[in-house]
């Protein structure tokens, strides 16, 4: 299976100390063998994230935090994918009455992994997939 990683499930899996760092390892071991993608909008959110000196557990400066995420994509399950796509495309965003200023880099994070055939894997429990075409079948909520 490919799963596209948001920026917390990256910040589990990457910093030992964080509340979800071992749910996020059983998940990730639980799925082998898998793809995992990232693509520019999660990594510059975990590059940004990882270097605030604000963030409890900060695993450095924003270089490397850069350079600790470069590490990470090596793997060889891991993919690229770009951000090609765009919610001004009437047919990924099924509605758009409703949608949250809040909710736009989460729905796009689930409408490019439909784009790359993938899920979105997350532990965000509030993210409106449905508001995606084929979102409900895109997006994997990873249990706390």
């Amino acid at each position: 299976m490919r799963y596209l990683l948001d920026v917390n499930l990256v910040l589990s899996l990457l910093d030992t100390k964080h509340v979800f760092h071992d749910s996020a390892h059983q998940w990730f071991e639980a799925r082998e063998p898998l793809t995992f993608l990232t693509c520019p909008i999660v990594q510059n959110g975990f590059i940004r994230i990882a270097s605030q000196v604000r963030y409890p557990n900060r695993l450095g400066h924003a270089g490397e935090v850069r350079a600790f995420l470069q590490r990470f994509v090596k793997d060889p399950r891991h993919e690229f994918c770009m951000n090609n796509i765009s919610l001004l495309d009437d047919d990924l965003l099924l509605t758009s009455e409703t949608l949250l200023s809040a909710q736009v880099t989460d729905l796009y994070l689930v409408a490019l992994a439909v784009h790359n055939r993938a899920k979105l894997a997350t532990f965000d429990h509030s993210i409106p997939a449905n508001m995606i075409k084929n979102g409900d079948q895109a997006i994997e909520v990873l249990k706390a």
